[in-house]
């Protein structure tokens, strides 16, 4: 079927045909532009692109093919080619929306949870105060008793900051009297009535494994006012022991101070060779049996350094004072003894 336009069939634009003879075209129709374009050409390049119309008709190029058949095609009316890069887009957002949804949402779920339990907590917290009285509904009785206990604590704090501004407050209550069981100023030793010393089992020098010498303290030790280390003691035999002194001048024997290494200088952190009851005797005479002045307990928890105070203090004078240590806090072969201490008031008269 032979395809003609009849726009140009009215312009005379085809050939007359008489039977077999055909006469070409006598006149061609100026607004028209004949396009030929061969087979191959069209196959390779499907898209190409047609001339621009003519600026007097307006309208879309006309393409004539051979055998007298024409294609007119209008490039405006065909589909757009399909585009790749819009398959690529689609396959980005579905990556993107996926990675929102496997790392972003789980958190923010979580933290619009915690900041729902905020608010409630908040929230209740709120009520809680509303709930509470104001100032209004407590009584004046009570405002005065409040107002009062505050002041007194200020009271108490201000003496506690000013005294703990001196070092001579700072110090334990034995630094601050006088130790008349002290050797350097006149004290010594009644050997007959202390306990025998623990000397230790292995010597500290020998000779072809034969022992030469032992170290050990003496009762002295107990009276020298020496530093509190690990080791400078004086130690006896057993849980029970006695140690007696001679004072260094006759004394109304008011307190007495027993000092032995703090736990926490201990290497084991505990003290188990400490005294632990402890009774005090005054004498006269080194024959006498004494005078029974109190008796005490040593805290292994407390501050190393104790001072005891005798329940019933007398106006008698001593010369002489024998400490009886009764227990230990739990070493079964020996007890160590630091210091011990003798306060009082001299006798004047």
């Amino acid at each position: 079927m032979v395809r003609r336009s009849s726009r140009l069939q009215a312009g005379k634009y085809y050939a007359v045909s008489n039977g077999q003879n055909s006469t070409p075209v006598a006149s061609i129709s100026y607004y028209e532009t004949p396009v030929r374009s061969p087979r191959r050409a069209r196959v390779r390049s499907p898209r190409r692109k047609s001339p621009s119309p003519s600026p007097a008709q307006g309208r879309p190029p006309t393409r004539v093919q051979h055998n007298n058949q024409p294609f007119l095609k209008d490039s405006l009316l065909s589909p757009p080619p399909p585009r790749r890069h819009q398959k690529h887009l689609s396959a980005f957002l579905f990556v993107l929306i996926l990675f929102f949804f496997l790392f972003f949402y789980p958190r923010l779920v979580h933290r619009i949870r915690s900041l729902e339990a905020q608010n409630l907590k908040l929230t209740k917290e709120w009520q809680l105060l509303q709930q509470r009285p104001d100032g209004s509904s407590v009584s004046p009785e009570l405002q005065q008793h409040v107002d009062g206990l505050f002041r007194k604590l200020a009271a108490e704090l201000d003496v506690l900051a000013n005294r703990g501004g001196s070092s001579e407050d700072q110090r334990p209550v034995a630094d601050r009297m006088a130790d008349f069981a002290l050797e350097s100023q006149g004290a010594s030793v009644i050997s007959s009535r202390c306990s025998q010393t623990y000397t230790c089992p292995s010597p500290s020098l020998t000779l072809f494994g034969i022992p030469l010498w032992s170290s050990y303290r003496s009762p002295r030790t107990a009276i020298q006012g020496s530093p509190i280390t690990a080791g400078t003691c004086w130690s006896f035999a057993g849980a029970e022991g006695t140690l007696a002194v001679s004072l260094s001048h006759p004394v109304k024997i008011t307190h007495v101070t027993v000092d032995h290494l703090s736990r926490y200088n201990s290497p084991t952190g505990d003290i188990k060779s400490a005294p632990k009851d402890l009774e005090v005797y005054g004498m006269k005479t080194r024959a006498g049996e004494g005078t029974f002045l109190g008796r005490f307990r040593y805290d292994k928890l407390g501050e190393s350094t104790q001072t005891f105070s005798l329940p019933k203090p007398t106006e008698e004078v001593y010369e002489m004072v024998e400490l009886r240590v009764l227990s230990n806090w739990g070493q079964k072969e020996y007890t160590c003894l630091y210091r011990f201490r003798v306060h009082g008031q001299t006798d004047v008269s």
